[in-house]
């Protein structure tokens, strides 16, 4: 019986071990079909996904200190209108696309989104573009790069920040039956196939503009098993979900330790991958959705960074250790 606007700490996933499984469904597909915007909570409030895998709605002034963990704030599907959307704080803001509307204002919009960029109190910000940003699409990966200098432009590319190595890429797949000049990073299925092939395996962070509609990133996806996976593009999938690691026992004890793992977030290992869709603008295109924030554990030592493009992971090879699953 949560209130509008009222202080919100909404656990979104059944705490109860004394309901029944028939009741636990239902409730579950009520938490799934919830609307998280800001008519709902206000616009001072976030989905917030922690280390163990537990997703709530929160204040952004309310938001738990993270330990030794890096803070990664996405939004995306902003259309121009990202000066409308209360942030939390955070040390990383991702924004997985669709900076601009329908292509319309060109590099005057661009750059108003690079000085409001630049107001944002956070240490670093990556940047991709999305279907609609074809004005980004026609200068090339140098030129937008140079324009938005606010950020860490990322196109089929890679950098390392907080102890991440964060990759990004501005697919998105082209649906059948679906009408739409914005077609801006749709690639033919054999560049995609290229592009997918190369996408390293060392990857904490991956950041695409779609996500479904697309066999190779989802076989590149399966393949580099990031900690993060955050995106946008489908406006009516906004939310979050967590795949777990396999429990290392089977039958009945792993499935009651899955019942309270998913009841809970505790009894069992870190979260394997969080999938985020952060889109901001509902289908009717209003930015009411709430942003997402993502605590994680970097895996490797800052002192070790350096940004790279992905040709030079041609011959990258193995899995890296994930700090997250421990």
């Amino acid at each position: 019986s949560l209130v509008p606007h009222a202080p919100i700490s909404f656990l979104l996933q059944p705490s109860r071990p004394s309901l029944t499984p028939a009741v636990l469904r239902w409730r579950a597909k009520l938490f799934a079909c919830s609307s998280l915007t800001t008519d709902v909570y206000g616009t001072d409030a976030c989905l917030h996904v922690s280390l163990s895998g537990v997703r709530r709605v929160r204040r952004v002034t309310l938001l738990p200190a993270p330990r030794d963990a890096t803070r990664v704030v996405i939004v995306s599907d902003t259309h121009e209108q990202l000066d409308c959307v209360e942030l939390p704080p955070g040390d990383v803001l991702c924004h997985t696309g669709d900076i601009t509307f329908c292509a319309r204002g060109g590099r005057d919009t661009l750059i108003a989104f690079n000085d409001h960029l630049k107001t944002l109190p956070f240490k670093h910000k990556v940047v991709i573009a999305g279907n609609h940003d074809r004005h980004l699409e026609m200068m090339g990966r140098a030129e937008a790069r140079a324009l938005l200098s606010q950020a860490n432009y990322l196109e089929n590319s890679g950098i390392e920040l907080c102890g991440l190595h964060f990759w990004g890429s501005p697919f998105s797949p082209r649906h059948r039956g679906k009408r739409s000049h914005n077609r801006a990073f749709q690639y033919t299925e054999s560049r995609t196939k290229l592009i997918m092939r190369y996408m390293p395996n060392d990857v904490d962070v991956l950041l695409t503009h779609g996500s479904s509609g697309s066999s190779y990133l989802r076989d590149a996806v399966d393949r580099v098993r990031p900690m993060l996976h955050a995106y946008g593009h489908d406006h009516d999938q906004h939310g979050a979900s967590v795949e777990w690691e396999p429990l290392p026992f089977e039958g009945r004890a792993r499935k009651e330790a899955d019942v309270v793992a998913r009841r809970t977030g505790r009894g069992r290992a870190q979260p394997l991958t969080v999938r985020v869709n952060a889109a901001i603008c509902d289908k009717r295109y209003r930015p009411v959705q709430l942003p997402v924030v993502v605590d994680l554990i970097p895996s490797r030592k800052a002192g070790q960074l350096q940004a790279h493009e992905p040709r030079s992971h041609v011959s990258s090879r193995g899995r890296r250790r994930r700090s997250l699953r421990r």
